[in-house]
């Protein structure tokens, strides 16, 4: 497991500490499940070339430090969240929260840990100097096939 923090306003801590008592799981696993939501959703494409966004600043105090324990590989996917649609984890999460939270709790029904992250795998192969990575967010049907060398 790895342990981290997100900074989140009071309201948005409120409704994920809300939403994990009603579904009986914890705050992690609420915000798991919300960031799997808001990656999948295929209408947000990928930034390029462009600066990481940030929450607005709100007055001093006005967000709170959650903490968050996450397996190793929803870790490495909220990372890969970042780097793919170029938002901070921290406002990914408040995003989530606003798009999606709702939604998320009129469909969980006592089986919540099926709406975490898992299943996260990584490839990489090295062609004329070139290094390319894949990342799987999932478990895909089939891999790419590897350059013959």
């Amino acid at each position: 497991m790895i342990d981290t923090t997100v900074n989140v306003s009071e309201g948005i801590l409120f409704r994920l500490d809300e939403a994990a008592r009603r579904l009986g799981i914890t705050r992690s696993g609420v915000i798991s499940a919300l960031v799997v939501r808001f990656a999948g959703r295929g209408d947000r494409g990928c930034g390029v070339w462009m600066r990481v966004k940030y929450q607005e600043r709100l007055k001093s105090g006005s967000r709170r430090k959650a903490h968050v324990r996450l397996k190793a590989d929803e870790y490495e996917f909220f990372v890969d969240s970042r780097k793919v649609f170029k938002f901070s984890v921290s406002f990914i999460i408040a995003q989530a929260v606003e798009l999606y939270l709702e939604e998320l709790l009129k469909e969980i029904k006592g089986n919540a840990d099926s709406y975490r992250y898992s299943n996260y795998a990584m490839m990489e192969f090295i062609v004329d100097s070139i290094i390319t990575r894949v990342y799987y967010w999932g478990v895909p049907t089939k891999t790419l096939l590897l350059p013959s060398p």
